[in-house]
């Protein structure tokens, strides 16, 4: 194994040419360098011994380290603080009002407006949340920070004292706030002033929860539909009763008329802006006193348009409302058809007799006279006249009203009604005059007026051998005939027969009254 080794030397000797002196000078190199190690490790051997003799040493004083920059200073160290570049200025915190402007909204009154002055409530939220707080009139509401939002607020719970508050009041008719807080030291912040003070904004009252599940009107679930489920017709001002209607209906003048319900069970309300309604026994009552509708729904008419009338409807207790609508009821074209009411007699000044449809009743000068469906009624007893106003009688009312004379003809005047009574118009009725026809006879009949001239001549020329058949249209007390339309005498079924009456004197007295009328 040696052979080989020498060989690779050799080989590497001749690769980088090393010569026989190179090598002589290295082996010199590494002796000296030998010698040298073994001179220094003989030299120390011997040293240490000599030092481990012990020699004796001075007592060790122990002293605190000094450090230049030790945590531990000097109470000198920090003067240089006092000079203006490090000095620190102090200045006191200024508490300033937070801008509750764009966060605070107004449900406006929340006790109803029937409410007693000293109970009416404030409902107050805040903007993004459901709280909703209900403050009386003169009382302050007290917020918190949220801990959940950084710059938002929350009411505090039950309305418990907390260093920032809002008092809310009315101000001609919108809600108005003064905010206030107390700083650290107690004392009251009112600035800056453009937060301080604020119209609070306006918002809907929100749903609370399955608050409209249990709620009914009557036997009517309450929703936006309520008005059309109770049957609720709007049909204009109440012509009739503002006419008419004397002293006890004054009060509808120059408000709506509203009905309610189907025929035969109808009632109506009159209303304009402002006016309250509750409702008690299945109807809906105007507020004539507060303490009649505590407890009970609330009706208020907010706007009356020219089309629809706007509604807000109260729970009982006041803290929950709805808007209603109810629009204006389309309405035909009234008095289409002429009257065809037709004089054709007189009995007196105020007695006439009329003809409607081919049949003939007694008419007076004061009648109320209902035409509905080609029939015609006098409206003459107090329950007919009160179904007529709860609009459980309809049709068309004629009032009649006295006697006028239109030219050289005189005429029953009166005024006629269309069936909702919101439109009417003045009626004149002539007495009905026949045209001349001839007879089977080929005979000419005389006319009502040319029947008139001839008794007239009979009765200056004393012709007239009848008991009280006198000169004019208007028959006496007396009479058993009346003019007929083709201007012949016919028995008086509506007058009773009475004996006959054998004063002349008398007879003639009273057909120169009527005379005298005509």
């Amino acid at each position: 194994m040696i052979l080989p080794q020498m060989e690779f030397f050799k080989e590497l000797v001749n690769y980088m040419e090393i010569k026989p002196s190179h090598i002589r000078k290295c082996i010199i190199i590494l002796g000296a360098t030998l010698m040298c190690l073994i001179g220094i490790a003989v030299y120390n051997y011997f040293c240490d011994s000599t030092l481990a003799t012990p020699i004796p040493q001075p007592p060790v004083t122990k002293q605190l380290a000094s450090l230049p920059y030790s945590f531990r200073g000097k109470e000198d160290s920090y003067n240089f603080t006092q000079s203006s570049c490090f000095h620190l200025k102090k200045y006191p915190m200024k508490w300033q009002l937070p801008d509750l402007r764009s966060l605070i909204i107004s449900y406006g009154i929340s006790c109803r407006p029937d409410a007693p002055k000293n109970k009416q409530q404030i409902a107050l939220g805040i903007r993004g949340y459901n709280q909703i707080v209900y403050i009386p009139l003169g009382q302050k509401a007290y917020l918190k920070a949220d801990t959940r939002a950084l710059g938002r607020f929350v009411f505090s719970e039950q309305n418990s004292p907390t260093s920032l508050w809002i008092a809310p009041e009315l101000q001609n008719g919108v809600t108005a706030a003064q905010v206030q807080m107390k700083d650290s030291d107690g004392k009251i912040v009112s600035t800056p002033e453009e937060v301080s003070s604020f119209v609070i904004q306006e918002g809907d009252l929100p749903a609370a929860p399955n608050v409209l599940q249990g709620w009914t009107i009557g036997s009517e679930r309450v929703d936006c539909s309520l008005l059309a489920k109770q049957k609720a017709k709007w049909v204009g001002q109440d012509q009739f009763l503002s006419r008419f209607g004397g002293k006890e209906y004054a009060f509808t003048v120059g408000r709506e008329r509203i009905e309610f319900g189907e025929e035969g069970a109808r009632f109506v309300c009159f209303a304009k802006e402002g006016d309250l309604f509750f409702f008690d026994n299945e109807r809906w009552q105007p507020v004539k006193e507060v303490s009649a509708s505590q407890g009970k729904p609330l009706l208020e008419v907010k706007k009356v348009g020219e089309s629809a009338i706007l509604f807000t409807l109260w729970n009982e207790d006041g803290t929950y409302k709805i808007p209603l609508e109810l629009h204006r009821s389309p309405e035909g074209m009234a008095f289409a058809n002429p009257l065809e009411i037709k004089l054709v007699g007189a009995k007196s000044q105020k007695d006439w007799l009329a003809e409607y449809e081919s049949k003939r009743f007694p008419l007076r000068v004061d009648d109320w006279v209902l035409l509905k469906d080609g029939h015609i009624e006098k409206v003459t007893k107090t329950e007919q006249i009160d179904a007529y106003i709860e609009g459980n009688l309809r049709g068309e009312m004629i009032v009649f009203e006295g006697v006028k004379r239109q030219g050289r003809e005189l005429c029953l005047s009166g005024v006629r009604f269309n069936d909702n009574k919101t439109q009417y118009t003045d009626v004149m009725c002539p007495l009905y005059k026949a045209q001349n026809t001839n007879s089977s006879r080929g005979d000419k009949k005389e006319t009502l007026h040319n029947q008139r001239q001839n008794r007239q001549n009979k009765k200056l020329n004393h012709e007239d051998d009848d008991d009280d058949d006198d000169d004019d249209i208007f028959d006496d007390d007396d009479d058993d005939l009346i003019a007929d339309d083709d201007g012949e005498d016919v028995p008086d079924d509506d007058h009773d027969e009475n004996p006959p009456d054998t004063d002349d004197a008398q007879d003639d007295e009273e057909g120169k009254e009527d005379e005298d009328f005509m």
